[in-house]
């Protein structure tokens, strides 16, 4: 099960928590243009992933992507890998597609320039997927992997591959509400005292 927690103050747009979250994701992918492979992201904390021996560009516990020009940023945390090609990483066998986004991603937060303060640092959804293993991407799968096909869309601007990923390997109805995926609630204090 994926926990979903969201920051109402922050969403894209005129959503609120009962708003759905493919309106809420494409609201906010339609505010960037995607700009990848100009913009390529950048990983952090490349000592930290489990297999250091990885080349310190292509690997980390976080990816971040992104443009406060745009007004919109990812993250991606957990332990991550990215296959560039054959020649850059000689050890991985043949045959993965080359440029895959591969490993364990624990969370995936989504930011937004709700203040227009000119950055993009107002955290308005994240999504932890450790209650289910993570969200698991294998090289051998190479682009079809689910996390490759999830980030791959965000950084083209579509949300598309994330909410595919999040029907078919943890069964979320990208058609609920915030308020029923967070488990929140738009009910002022004085309603819920009325019916209590």
């Amino acid at each position: 099960m994926v926990a979903f927690t969201a920051n109402e103050n922050n969403l894209p747009g005129s959503h609120d928590l009962d708003s759905q979250l493919d309106a809420v994701l494409s609201t906010w992918t339609g505010l960037y243009t995607g700009s990848h492979p100009d913009n390529t992201g950048f990983f952090s904390n490349p000592s930290g992933v489990s297999n250091p021996a990885w080349h310190d560009s292509f690997s980390g516990t976080s990816y971040t992507y992104g443009s406060d020009a745009e007004g919109y940023k990812f993250v991606v945390s957990g332990d991550l890998y990215y296959y560039f090609s054959q020649a850059v990483t000689p050890t991985t066998p043949a045959g993965p597609d080359a440029h895959t986004l591969f490993g364990t991603a624990n969370t995936l937060n989504l930011y937004f320039d709700s203040d227009d303060d000119g950055a993009a640092d107002d955290l308005f959804l994240s999504l932890d997927f450790t209650g289910d293993g993570g969200l698991v991407g294998n090289l051998s799968d190479g682009h079809d992997n689910p996390l490759h096909v999830a980030i791959y869309g965000l950084m083209q601007g579509d949300p598309a591959g994330l909410e595919s990923v999040l029907g078919t390997e943890f069964g979320v109805d990208v058609t609920d509400t915030l308020a029923e995926l967070t488990g929140s609630s738009l009910l002022a204090e004085s309603e819920l005292l009325l019916a209590a």
